[in-house]
């Protein structure tokens, strides 16, 4: 090994932003890293890979007597997994074939195509898939007698990070998640860059990893620079997108989500996963296409988290709205207070907010960054803004000026639906199954009434006390 392929080998590259994961710098050390075998290789073009197919074929069908051409032979570890139709079963599904396979490659392979072979298990790596061990043991086992400086390369890196151990995701994962290292500097120490990044073996490291991070947010051991590199690992290069595909990202957003069922987060956590899953999935309330590999405890715990940020922003407006319209309801604190013991107490399963033309001028100045879009509001004053809720089987409907409260049963003809991108004010008073107006603010004369009701109607029950401003 030269005295520049080993300093190479094991330089650092500085964590990054991931806007500046496609610099010049990071594209020069990739090539280099490459150059002295450091790294993963390209998978082979779709001719020269047909080609290595049918010699590989043409071979096992002779009982493996022969030979095929070199470059046949420096792709047959992706060969082996080819078909060029859907009804066609790869070679390596034939029984017994892998096997007799890897006792001849073992015997005829160059330097290259052993590395090929190693590429080929960490891109499709399965840790319950009995062929991959197979496959992982004879990589093993040819590297270790390879005396190549770039094979000698790779297992230094394999044993450092385990690549090549049974279970070695969960092992390489747990190594990683001691360590310091950013995860493009994992990747990078690893080898596991080009495709590999984006392979089987990063794929079932995040997922190990996340079930770890899972585990310590329950048990209360998490810190957010933890979350905060597991969420660099689900992301692509670049930082913008999720590095895989929609199975394994469902089970990094099922860890994170599913040990606040019976807990609230710190602000400090929420505030770093409320953002990731929502530029990453969108807003399940209007988006639920890209959450259905999500189990449904999840996705609702992400919805409360929703519906918390949606109410609290319409409280922050009308705070802000009263300071400077005449006009807003004097009373609107004891609203507020009402609303808020229902919100604390979990009892508002939905909301969605409309805005009046004026209101949504100003609306970021007030709305979080996080907490989605907002309706459209027509038919009403421009300086009015309207709240609608779903507690059990009804709708709510809550103005931010002296209107009346309005609720309609779900199953009405006249019920407002939740989460459209437009209202007309006639819609959201129209026809409602009990509506009453904000009278007697001060001695509780409404809270008690529409509390009543609702704990009637719902089952749902605050004490009075606690509807009150304190």
């Amino acid at each position: 090994m030269s005295a520049f392929s080993g300093v190479l080998n094991t330089w650092k590259l500085p964590a990054l932003p991931h806007q500046a994961a496609d610099s010049r710098l990071e594209i020069a050390v990739e090539q280099a890293i490459r150059r002295m075998g450091a790294s993963s290789v390209d998978a082979p073009p779709a001719a020269a890979l047909g080609k290595a197919h049918a010699e590989v074929q043409a071979l096992a069908q002779s009982g493996w007597n022969g030979g095929v051409s070199r470059k046949s032979l420096r792709y047959a570890p992706w060969a082996i997994y080819y078909t060029d139709s859907a009804d066609e079963t790869p070679l390596i599904g034939r029984r017994g074939f892998l096997k007799a396979f890897l006792d001849w490659f073992q015997k005829h392979c160059t330097v290259r195509a052993a590395l090929n072979l190693a590429t080929v298990y960490l891109e499709r790596y399965d840790p319950e898939s009995v062929e991959q061990e197979l496959m992982r043991a004879y990589v093993l086992n040819i590297l270790r007698k390879r005396p190549e400086p770039k094979a000698v390369q790779f297992l230094e890196r394999a044993e450092r990070w385990q690549l090549l151990e049974k279970k070695g995701s969960a092992k390489c994962a747990a190594a990683f998640t001691k360590s310091d290292l950013s995860p493009s500097e994992f990747l990078y120490d690893a080898g596991l860059t080009a495709q590999l990044a984006a392979g089987g073996f990063v794929e079932d490291c995040l997922i190990r990893m996340s079930e770890e991070v899972g585990l310590r947010i329950l048990r209360g051991g998490v810190s957010t620079g933890d979350v905060e590199r597991l969420l660099a690992l689900a992301s692509d290069d670049r930082g913008v997108s999720l590095r895989f595909g929609p199975r394994t990202s469902g089970k990094v957003a099922e860890a994170l989500l599913l040990p606040f069922e019976n807990q609230n987060p710190t602000q400090e956590l929420r505030s770093t996963i409320e953002p990731f899953l929502l530029s990453r999935f969108g807003d399940p309330r209007i988006q639920p296409g890209p959450w259905r590999t999500v189990g449904e405890t999840a996705v609702a715990i992400f919805r409360r988290w929703l519906v918390s940020e949606t109410i609290e922003d319409f409280f922050r407006l009308l705070d802000a709205n009263a300071k400077f319209d005449r006009q807003a309801d004097r009373h609107w604190k004891y609203r507020r207070a009402f609303w808020s013991a229902y919100l604390k107490n979990g009892y508002i399963d939905d909301a969605w907010v409309a805005l009046g033309s004026k209101v949504r001028v100003n609306a970021r100045k007030y709305l979080s960054s996080v907490s989605g879009s907002y309706a459209d509001l027509t038919g009403a004053q421009p300086n009015h803004a309207v709240l609608l809720m779903r507690i059990g089987v009804y709708t709510i409907t809550e103005w931010s000026h002296s209107g009346k409260y309005r609720l309609w049963e779900l199953s009405s003809k006249s019920a407002p639906k939740l989460y459209q991108n437009h209202y007309q004010r006639e819609a959201l008073v129209s026809r409602p199954d009990f509506e009453g107006s904000h009278h007697g603010s001060d001695n509780g004369r409404w809270q008690g009434t529409l509390s009543d009701y609702l704990r009637e109607h719902t089952g749902v029950a605050i004490h009075h006390r606690d509807l009150m401003p304190r």
